[in-house]
């Protein structure tokens, strides 16, 4: 299969109200904004950090063109799926967002990729059901960059770990919370919780063993691991030059802050579970 070009996947949110607060239809607004899928596809740092999931799953995932199913949840426009395509028979990417979903089939249509091979679907959500997606199960279900945003990360892995077939596996990529960056925005930083909790639920990532354990309360997995897939900083970020670099702006100091956070190491770790 070939690829469409690149574009940008983008945070994202499975889940139902929390504390009152809608933030499926919240996430939903957010993301069907006109432009806001073709405001990221420019973007040098988001595509850097796609090529750096792609790469990482295609070292911890075996690939076979002729064969391999890949489910892509939170697929965004589908920059992650679209690097990947040339490694599988058939990609599947869901998401919240009709616009993403809209963008994402556009670019495969305009590379007359069928739909049988690269399809994404609009889902608020996906249940742990044998029927959910007609029942159809994949070699490899990926979900990157998306974790850190969903209230309920046990009922969404338990979702997940259904659709991954026997032996096959699930990955999931999203930041360390031990890493100096992620430990400081918890300590010190209350600009991007402030500014995004209307909109998303926000994690400053997780800790190895906390989906470690999300995965093992399923029973459905043999093995779950982790491993690094990136270790940078917010100024290695920030010197990616082009439009929509978000981490020039978060180089900004926040009200008060007396500590720099600039060299501060970001870390991005995949937790891997293989299926029984």
């Amino acid at each position: 299969m070939s690829p469409p070009e690149h574009d940008h996947d983008h945070v994202h949110d499975h889940s139902h109200q929390e504390h009152g607060h809608d933030y499926v239809q919240a996430n939903k607004d957010h993301h069907n904004q006109h432009g806001h899928a073709h405001s990221h596809s420019n973007s040098p740092l988001n595509n850097f950090l796609a090529e750096s999931v792609a790469d990482s799953v295609l070292e911890i995932a075996d690939f076979d063109e002729n064969a391999t199913t890949l489910l892509d949840f939170a697929c965004g426009s589908g920059l992650v799926s679209q690097r990947l395509a040339p490694h599988c028979k058939r990609i599947v990417g869901v998401d919240l967002s009709q616009a993403m979903v809209d963008h994402f089939n556009q670019l495969v249509a305009d590379h007359g990729i069928e739909k049988e091979e690269m399809v994404a679907i609009q889902r608020d959500e996906l249940k742990d059901d044998e029927n959910e997606l007609d029942g159809e199960l994949f070699d490899v279900v990926l979900c990157a960059q998306a974790y850190h945003h969903i209230p309920d990360v046990d009922a969404v892995t338990l979702a997940l770990s259904r659709r991954v077939k026997p032996q096959g596996k699930l990955i999931v990529i999203d930041l360390d919370s031990t890493s100096g960056f992620a430990d400081w925005r918890n300590r010190v930083s209350k600009e991007s919780a402030e500014k995004y909790k209307k909109v998303v639920a926000h994690k400053n990532g997780f800790a190895p063993e906390e989906l470690i354990s999300s995965f093992e309360k399923t029973g459905r997995f043999s093995s779950v691991t982790t491993e690094v897939t990136l270790t940078t900083s917010l100024r290695q970020l920030a010197e990616i030059k082009g439009p929509n670099n978000w981490a020039e702006g978060m180089q900004k100091p926040d009200e008060g802050e007396k500590e720099s956070k600039k060299d501060l190491e970001i870390r991005h770790l995949a937790w891997i579970g293989v299926k029984k």
